[in-house]
């Protein structure tokens, strides 16, 4: 939580100094305000840090780079994607509480920054919408689990109207990986009741095939070897 507990420090300093200024000679001291605006602060949920390293990965980019998030299974990724939305609840809740005391230019500031970032995440939410800016690129296992998974992060992704057009069924095992080994062939039988299931759901979807590779894919040459072995399935 590096970058965010950053920004909250830079935040709060100003807060601070907002809440507690001298004023015609009158010293004000908001306490309350300060502990509930520090609470809200303090209360976000696990993500935003992960939000704020994309804001700088693209900064960081010419309008003809390209970022690529390999992201955590299922569970975790539709977390990241709902990042956006419940940061703007969460900046709502942080601006309305500083619009109390926006006559104080040092609250103001800090309002500023707050609006910054609600700012950024509303751009972040409209590229991941933008078919044409951003993709999502499913990886999953020919395996019932993983099959199941797959079925949930779909519909939800649906759900955040967002979706994934490709999909990518990584370790399929090709019929001159297995020769005479049963438990090879039951899982091959497996995976290809698997991948039909896929294609009776999900038929405006491409489907690729990669090959479950006998040694680590690792180093350009290794990486050349899976680009080629890439199935589409028709």
């Amino acid at each position: 939580m590096s970058v965010f507990k950053t920004w909250v420090a830079e935040v709060k300093e100003k807060i601070d100094q907002a809440m507690s200024s001298e004023t015609s000679g009158v010293h004000i001291d908001l306490s309350f305000e300060r502990e509930l605006v520090s609470a809200l602060l303090d209360s976000v949920p696990p993500g935003v840090d992960e939000v704020l390293a994309v804001f700088r990965i693209i900064d960081l980019l010419s309008h003809r780079g390209r970022v690529v998030i390999d992201m955590a299974p299922t569970g975790h990724a539709l977390d990241l994607l709902r990042m956006p939305d419940r940061i703007l609840a969460w900046t709502r809740v942080l601006l309305k509480t500083l619009a109390e005391h926006r006559k104080l230019n040092l609250a103001r500031d800090a309002g500023v920054k707050v609006a910054e970032l609600a700012h950024r995440v509303r751009e972040l939410a409209s590229l991941l919408t933008d078919s044409e800016r951003a993709r999502i690129y499913t990886v999953m296992l020919a395996e019932p689990l993983p099959d199941r998974e797959t079925e949930r992060l779909v519909t939800d992704l649906r759900s955040l109207n967002l979706d994934s057009k490709v999909i990518f069924i990584n370790r399929v095992l090709f019929p001159q990986d297995i020769q005479r080994c049963q438990r090879c062939n039951r899982a091959r039988r497996w995976q290809l009741a698997t991948i039909a299931g896929l294609r009776r759901r999900y038929p405006d979807t491409t489907l690729y095939i990669v090959r479950n590779f006998p040694n680590q894919i690792s180093g350009k040459k290794a990486l050349g070897s899976l680009t080629r072995e890439i199935w589409q399935l028709a």
